[in-house]
């Protein structure tokens, strides 16, 4: 079986576990807590670059793995 078939699969079965997938980009601004925070502008510029397609988002809408 495919590696990033299994992966999909598995990002799925979490899930539907109760995991919230995020991206790390959004976990990261979140541990500042927003934009009040003096350092979420220096943060954001250094995540702000788009990160490269990496296949996981399948033929499904935006934000869903499979």
């Amino acid at each position: 079986m495919d590696f990033m078939i299994s992966r999909m699969y598995a990002l799925q079965r979490m899930k539907e576990g109760g995991a919230f997938l995020t991206t790390a980009e959004s976990a990261i601004l979140g541990l500042v807590q927003g934009a009040d925070h003096p350092n979420f502008r220096a943060v954001q510029k250094i995540i702000w670059d788009a990160s490269p397609d990496s296949g996981l988002l399948g033929t499904g809408s935006p934000g869903t793995p499979v």
